[in-house]
């Protein structure tokens, strides 16, 4: 997990591993997050603030609700909007049209 990552290149990389991933809402986890769908059992947000005790409880909740059918899932919504070929045609028509 991480507390302090800008765009979560890590979160990413792991959701489309199949690993889920607690995290904390700053940078783009956000944004993320609002891609996937009933991302339960696949990744957790917590505020900045969590304690220790909420930190604990979110990882519980990741093992308590992982599913491979919805790390699949995950993974296919992802590949649609982060892989690098759908991403470098984005930055082509930002910088190029």
């Amino acid at each position: 997990f991480s507390k302090s990552e800008t765009f979560g290149v890590v979160l990413l990389e792991a959701l489309a591993c199949g690993v889920p991933v607690l995290c904390f809402d700053n940078g783009g986890v956000l944004d993320i997050q609002k891609q996937i769908p009933d991302a339960d059992g696949m990744l957790t947000v917590l505020p900045q603030n969590s304690t220790d005790a909420e930190i604990l409880l979110g990882i519980e909740m990741l093992f308590k609700n992982y599913d491979k059918d919805k790390a699949q899932k995950c993974r296919e919504v992802l590949s649609k909007s982060f892989e690098y070929a759908v991403v470098a045609n984005q930055y082509i028509r930002l910088y190029y049209f």
